[in-house]
């Protein structure tokens, strides 16, 4: 089978999936010459890439969900944290006294922790924090 009757066999992916079934492919067919994937190169496909993904690298485009920490790294819908994982982050910086620390106001804070105990309560806590 050559190259092209290759790629003929190959189911179509969504358009959000381009990126890794590009490099699957470039990988079975030609795996001297596999090219790690640039950010840059998927710009044309759905525009501006305006983030990465801490975990995997994975572009996140305008109109992907992603999670982001006020000062920190951003992550893919796949790699944000659920509502449980932040109250154990949460737990964690309560322990050490450092919860307030996050925040530039208390209240913040305050408000911060019933938003997530709140979706815990409401049955969420596996849900991913995701906007």
């Amino acid at each position: 089978m050559n190259r092209r009757t290759f790629l003929r066999c190959l189911p179509a992916a969504p358009l959000a999936a381009a990126p890794a079934a590009l490099a699957a492919q470039a990988a079975l067919i030609e795996p001297a010459h596999a090219k790690k994937l640039e950010v840059g190169d998927w710009d044309d496909l759905r525009g501006e890439v305006l983030y990465v993904c801490e975990s995997c690298s994975a572009p996140i485009f305008e109109d992907d969900k992603r999670f982001s920490y006020t000062d920190g790294p951003d992550f893919c819908e796949v790699h944000a944290p659920t509502w449980s994982d932040l109250k154990a982050m949460q737990d964690e910086a309560i322990d050490a006294g450092e919860f307030t620390d996050w925040f530039e106001d208390p209240e913040d804070a305050e408000l911060a922790r019933r938003k997530v105990l709140a979706a815990i309560e409401n049955g969420q806590g596996d849900v991913k924090v995701v906007w």
